[in-house]
């Protein structure tokens, strides 16, 4: 990058304002669209478990940070979660970029919305080409961030004025996917416990997790979020650091993690790097073909990774009806588990697990064996999602993907067809699961 890129400004801004050390790489912009990429910087090399990346707390971007703490607690009253706060907060410093927001050097360095690097960026009729039309699960899942997206957009602009935004039409319901896109791909929840003890209790944990690591649902159009921001906890961008990019070769050493008594998020490499290749970090461990589309835009081809499906507590509430099984009426009294927002796994190998088991058991009135009628529930989902799937167009989908190498990054319409066929995949294996499970009860 050259010494006026946007790499080099951030790299300048995070030095001339918070003595940053940029340590062992640089950030340089790809030539693909999909933003910045680490590499090594260093003649020596990058030796394992070296920090490779120190970002101080005043450089991240959070919502209280942001908005001030007048608007931050105006928008908190209104409801909004800390998924949604930190979004209108970027919103608004995107707004402002140019003039009075003190991000601008990191604000010019995220990926522009040219519809290549983020599904949520796709136009509607090609997010039904490539997924959703065929896909009992990504798809359904893009479609309900899609549909979030616009029910924030008409939120926000309810609270403009609260914001000291005057513009009728701000936000438009587009740029809130591209920030959405932002948020989800490069937000970081951060534990600020101020507490000495408690913070060697936990010092081994990663402190500042990626978002997928709360929930893959953990965020809603009417505000639902599994972790609220309060005295101890936020959600914050970490300029620099998000640079980085995944690798699903990386271990826990990887994730960022946060330590509140220096004030600074550190990451270690988890491997050794010689000089000029790309550094890389991990989002959460054990993430899904899914997650890391719907969330980051991308998969990495890996076929140790273990297939299974999930279906929502409300998806499985509504097949276990279908097929004449009673669901509890006394289930809004069951506060520890809200059907919305609970994600019941069907493993390709193991089948239902024990949570699953359990959530059947709250919700579902029986006179026979639980365990028979929690699988033929699923059985019944398992077949629903099988069926829904067109031959046609998964045939199309392999011949999309072509041979494939083991690590492959897939990005686009590519990465689209990966992850159908592999929800294909554990869709069938899940079902035989599930059948030798109800053949053996």
């Amino acid at each position: 990058a050259g010494a006026g890129s946007p790499e080099k400004r951030l790299a300048s801004w995070l030095r001339d304002e918070f003595a940053f050390d940029a340590l062992a790489i640089t950030l340089d912009a790809g030539d693909d669209g999909y933003g910045v990429r680490a590499t090594c910087a260093c003649d020596d090399g990058i030796a394992r478990g070296d920090v490779v990346v120190a970002i101080p707390r005043d450089a991240m971007l959070d919502a209280r940070s942001a908005l001030g703490e007048a608007a931050f607690e105006r928008a908190r009253a209104r409801g909004l979660s800390s998924f949604q706060l930190l979004t209108v907060s970027l919103l608004r410093e995107w707004r402002l970029k140019d003039t009075t927001s003190r991000w601008k050097p990191y604000l010019d360095t995220l990926p522009e919305d040219d519809g290549r690097w983020h599904p949520l960026l796709w136009s509607d009729e090609d997010v039904d080409k490539h997924l959703s039309a065929n896909s009992t699960h990504a798809g359904a899942r893009l479609s309900g961030l899609i549909r979030a997206c616009e029910e924030d957009a008409r939120l926000f602009r309810s609270i403009a004025d609260e914001l000291n935004i005057d513009d009728e039409n701000w936000p438009s319901t587009r740029h809130v996917r591209w920030t959405v896109s932002i948020v989800s791909s490069r937000a970081f929840r951060l534990n600020e416990l101020d507490d000495e003890e408690c913070l060697r209790k936990v010092r081994d944990d990663a402190l500042l997790e990626t978002l997928n690591d709360l929930d893959a649902d953990c965020w809603e159009g009417n505000g639902g979020d599994s972790g609220e921001d309060d005295e101890f906890s936020v959600m914050a961008l970490v300029p620099w650091a998000d640079g980085l990019n995944h690798s699903s070769d990386a271990g826990d050493e990887a994730i960022l993690t946060y330590d509140a008594l220096s004030r600074t998020a550190t990451l270690r490499a988890h491997k050794a790097y010689a000089r000029g290749e790309q550094v890389f970090d991990s989002y959460g461990l054990n993430l899904s073909d899914e997650d890391l589309f719907v969330n980051y835009g991308f998969v990495d081809v890996q076929s140790s990774r273990t297939n299974f499906v999930e279906f929502s507590g409300e998806d499985f509430l509504r097949a276990a009806s279908e097929i004449g099984v009673h669901v509890n009426a006394e289930d809004d009294d069951i506060g520890f588990i809200e059907p919305k927002v609970a994600l019941l796994r069907v493993d390709s190998v193991v089948g239902v697990g024990e949570n699953a088991m359990f959530f059947g058991e709250c919700f579902l009135e029986y006179d026979e064996d639980v365990e028979n009628v929690v699988l033929r529930t699923f059985l019944h989902l398992l077949d629903l999602a099988s069926n829904r799937a067109r031959e046609d167009l998964v045939v199309k989908a392999r011949e999309t993907l072509g041979n494939l190498r083991e690590g492959d990054t897939l990005v686009g319409f590519k990465a689209a067809a990966y992850v159908l066929c592999r929800e294909q995949e554990a869709i069938e294996a899940a079902r035989s699961a599930v059948a030798r499970q109800l053949s053996e009860c």
